[in-house]
């Protein structure tokens, strides 16, 4: 994230904070966004479930493991944020642990995990399944909506993670997931209830 996505990201879970929040999380990584998203669930007497499998990309597992160690560098960052009682990880690939969570449970899920269109479009099928009549579903790294203008670039990229400055398999699967999602400084948001 950069610029005033981490505000954004920070005001998008504020405005839907409630005690006890529950929020999914869905791509970790080295928890920056959970750290802003940890916060505000800590202040709810919350808790926040986030699921990665802390390896990267598939197309990038060497190259990661041999830099550095994701989870290693996440778990830091939650202890020294003071969120290690509001923070649960479980460490898998998406498609192996949502399926095991129960149903409608979470008011807010966050999908930043796969940005290829099979990944977040099994990602956000979950997600449907996993939020609250009432919650709110979104996501980062839409950079726009398809259209008669891009709509070819878009296909002919949507497995792969990105290209000229676009998710195209993030951007496809959102269009083709939701009728109805606002765009706000490149997350989508999907509103329930």
């Amino acid at each position: 994230m950069w610029d005033t996505q981490p505000e954004t990201l920070r005001q998008l879970v504020a405005d839907r904070q409630k005690p006890g929040l529950r929020v999914l999380e869905v791509g970790s990584w080295c928890g920056h966004s959970t750290e802003i998203i940890g916060k505000v669930v800590k202040a709810s007497d919350g808790k926040m479930i986030c699921v990665d499998w802390w390896r990267g990309g598939d197309d990038r597992i060497t190259r990661v493991n041999l830099l550095r160690n994701g989870y290693k560098m996440f778990w830091r960052r939650i202890v020294k944020s003071r969120l290690v009682d509001t923070v649960i990880p479980i460490r898998g690939k998406s498609g192996d642990v949502l399926p095991l969570l129960k149903d409608k449970q979470f008011d807010i899920i966050f999908l930043d995990g796969d940005h290829r269109y099979n990944g977040i479009k099994a990602d956000i099928k979950q997600a449907k399944r996993l939020i609250k009549s009432s919650g709110t579903i979104f996501g980062h790294d839409c950079e726009g909506k398809p259209g008669k203008a891009n709509i070819d670039f878009l296909d002919s990229h949507k497995n792969e993670d990105f290209v000229d400055g676009k998710h195209c398999g993030v951007i496809m699967a959102v269009a083709e997931e939701f009728k109805n999602y606002d765009l706000i400084n490149n997350f989508w948001v999907v509103k329930g209830g």
